[in-house]
């Protein structure tokens, strides 16, 4: 059987519950635990384990190193950045997306 290319990874910042979702970056993923929306981390993240504390910060940094720097590349790159930033709903999404994942890594329960 063929590998579905469109499964995505989305991954729950705050309780880093993941997902395979078949799908888009622009279709919305609420975490089955806590409700707040699942981040796209495309179809090759790999995450770690949900109690390494230490693989989730490095895993934390590498989504903001890679998606943080200009989410308006990605949106582009997707073909959704039709509008401007700020009324673009993908935008907006990613940009939450950012500051929840500078967040996670500020917070004391993710290990240094």
């Amino acid at each position: 059987m063929a590998k579905n290319t469109h499964n995505h990874c989305f991954v729950c910042i705050e309780c880093r519950h993941t997902g395979k979702f078949n799908g888009y970056s622009y279709q919305d993923h609420p975490c089955p635990f806590c409700g707040k929306l699942m981040m796209d981390c495309d179809n090759d993240f790999k995450p770690p384990r949900k109690d390494d504390l230490k693989g989730w910060r490095q895993a934390y940094q590498h989504l903001l190193d890679m998606f943080g720097q200009n989410p308006a590349h990605y949106l582009e790159r997707a073909r959704h950045y039709t509008r401007a930033p700020a009324e673009d709903p993908m935008y907006v999404r990613w940009t939450e997306w950012i500051e929840r994942l500078k967040k996670a890594l500020d917070d004391r329960s993710v290990a240094a």
